[in-house]
């Protein structure tokens, strides 16, 4: 055997699971995808006659939350037409997922939302969840706005543009800031009452620009103090205004992600940890950002018109197999790189999640006095896999079909974890 295996063998650390904290109610629309609004403007994606498309977010669940909305949604352009709304309407029904729709406040006016509002609604009826005004208004200046340009000042123009929409849409329900960065623009939008939000909204990338060549994998998974300084703030707003609180828009890496980081198995283990960890801190879900043609995207197209899984999806897919109506953080020992979760199914079955964080170290993952027998794995060649990605062994084909086999669990040996990996365990 050579001397790197047995280096491997030797440091393998025996984790032990020490104790399930209490855990936090996981709403049914916790999963979730963004979609820029452009994609309504540009071709027919979004479409109930995209029936791949539709099986694929169906595999992740039948009540999850698209999010329309993106740099495209403040920039100059063409509106959707009625016809694509309506196509939209469809694919939500064809889906049975939710709606949270961006409106053009960068370079529209109050009033073309309030027409734009007003199709939707009257299209999506109770499939449309809330509008957002506005796509990360803080970096608004300068291209959009002034040098200078402030929270106060958006709350006025979003005030306008909220009156306008209830005018038009008598009854419509709001969510926001929608804030890239500026965690403190995200108080003062929760204690608006007049209209009052009904849900509170910010953005998550660990870094960027994708050109950017110290964008790495160990930094991508590296990134927890950073996605804990963005909850803080989110989560300080929620408590004081009792709102509900969510990550409408998030992704490895800004500006399309970056090759051999965003679209490897690295990304899938990091895209999962993303999700249970919002959700055993109480968060409403997480909308993970799509373009197919970037690297970031979980759901990408072989060619045009014909969706495919890639390695994020995966991510989503193993959070989605936990089933979860609530999850909890366990504390580990001995593997600081390994995240471990509690989660209590749907179904009334417990379940446990753990995630190695590592780029390279490998874990051994003990179960002491928990009843373990199988075990769903995902898994690929290393953590810089773009292919071979696999879940339960299987991968998900183009229609959504997906047969995994589940392993034994042996609850007295525990289980190996390679470096990247994440398992499921019940």
């Amino acid at each position: 055997m050579p001397a790197s295996r047995r280096a491997v063998l030797a440091g393998l650390a025996a984790t032990a699971v020490a104790g399930v904290p209490r855990a936090l109610a996981v709403p049914p629309r916790f999963i979730g995808l963004s979609y820029e609004i452009g994609e309504l403007v540009e071709g027919t994606r979004l479409s109930p006659q995209n029936r791949a498309l539709v099986a694929l977010l169906r595999r992740l669940g039948s009540e999850g939350l698209l999010r329309l909305g993106g740099n495209s949604s403040d920039r100059a352009r063409a509106h959707p037409t009625i016809a694509a709304i309506e196509r939209l309407a469809g694919f939500l029904r064809a889906t049975g997922w939710s709606l949270l729709y961006g409106l053009d406040c960068g370079n529209g006016t109050p009033r073309q939302a309030a027409d734009e509002a007003h199709a939707v609604a009257d299209a999506a009826g109770p499939a449309l969840l809330a509008f957002q005004i506005g796509n990360e208004p803080d970096l608004f200046a300068p291209k959009l706005r002034p040098r200078g340009w402030n929270v106060a000042e958006y709350l006025d123009e979003w005030r306008r543009f909220a009156e306008t929409v209830l005018r038009r849409v008598p009854g419509a329900r709001f969510a926001g800031p929608d804030i890239a960065e500026n965690g403190s623009w995200i108080m003062p939008f929760a204690a608006l009452r007049d209209p009052r939000p009904v849900l509170l909204t910010r953005h998550f990338y660990t870094e960027g620009p994708g050109s950017s060549p110290s964008v790495t994998i160990a930094r991508m998974l590296g990134s927890t103090d950073k996605l804990a300084a963005a909850m803080r703030p989110a989560e300080r707003a929620a408590r004081a205004s009792g709102l509900p609180v969510r990550m409408a828009e998030a992704n490895s890496v800004y500006d399309g992600g970056r090759p051999g980081v965003s679209n490897t198995l690295a990304a899938a283990a990091w895209g999962a940890e993303l999700m249970f960890r919002l959700a055993a801190a109480g968060w409403n879900g997480v909308n993970f950002h799509t373009r197919p043609d970037c690297s970031y995207a979980p759901l990408g197209e072989q060619t045009a018109g014909r969706p495919i899984a890639r390695p994020l999806y995966y991510g989503m897919l193993l959070f989605a197999q936990s089933r979860p109506c609530r999850v909890s953080v366990l504390p580990v020992r001995n593997a600081p790189a390994v995240s471990a979760y509690a989660i209590e199914g749907r179904d009334q079955r417990r379940r446990f999640a753990f995630i190695n964080m590592s780029p390279r170290e490998p874990a051994h993952i003990a179960l002491p006095g928990i009843a373990a027998t199988r075990l769903i794995r995902l898994a690929a060649a290393s953590p810089a896999a773009t292919s071979g990605v696999t879940l339960g062994g299987a991968e998900v084909a183009n229609d959504g079909a997906w047969r995994p086999a589940f392993e034994p669990a042996d609850a007295r040996g525990g289980f190996d974890l390679p470096p990247g990996n994440a398992v499921l365990v019940w």
